[in-house]
This record gives C-alpha cells, structure tokens and sequence, in this order.
C-alpha cells in the first residue's frame, strides 16, 4: 500500500515503507492483549485534565530522592507526623517501581503505532 503525505511546501510524496495488513485473527489477540493489561491493572484513576497538571511527575531524580526520604523515614518513624501512613507511601512507591517498566514499553510502543497510523492516514 502506498501512503501520501504533504510535505511543508504541500508537495504530495508517497510514504512506501508500509504495505500490511491485519487478519481478524490479529485484532482479536491485539484487542485480548489490551483487555488482559486492564484486568491486571484495574487500579485506575479518574483525574480532570486541571488535575493532571497539577501532579507531579515522578522521574528518575525524584523517584531516588523519595526512595531516600522513605527509607530515612522508615528508621526515623518517630519523626513523622501522625497522618503520614508509611506503609501505604511504601506501597506507592513499590507499585511506581512496578509499573515503571511496563509503562515504558507501552509508551514506546504507542508512539510506534501512532507513526504507523499517521503515516497511513495521510
């Protein structure tokens, strides 16, 4: 199959890198994968789009700094004031440590499937 695309100056040129197709046997086993993560991962959040800003993102630096704070916490907890629940900040971050991996490679592999779509809806 032969895709188009415009390029800046609105030329049409062909994107020739994909010619596939998918069976019914194909989507069915994507579309199982897909419902197999959600079963696995039925913990999910319903945020408005102010709230997602709002938060925090977690990277490397600061997934270390909060993996120093909790164990520092942990020896200390005499410190800590008496709402702080250690334990579930623990299994916060054992959970981010988890997913961490997995969210990786999802992210990779959507950005691979948008090119594709892209590239084919053109």
């Amino acid at each position: 199959m032969t895709t188009y695309f415009l390029t800046p100056k609105y030329e049409i040129k062909p994107v020739t890198n994909i010619s596939a197709a998918l069976t019914a046997a194909q989507v069915t086993a994507i579309n199982g994968a897909i419902n197999t993560i959600r079963t696995n991962l039925p913990f999910g959040v319903n945020l408005t789009a102010e709230e997602r800003l709002a938060l925090s993102k977690m990277g490397e630096i600061g997934y270390n700094y909060v993996t120093r704070a909790l164990d520092y916490a942990k020896s200390n907890a005499g410190t800590l004031p008496p709402n702080f629940n250690l334990i579930e900040a623990q299994k916060d971050l054992k959970l981010v440590k988890d997913i961490r991996p997995s969210m990786q490679q999802v992210a990779q592999l959507l950005e691979a499937i948008e090119y594709k779509f892209n590239s084919l809806a053109s």
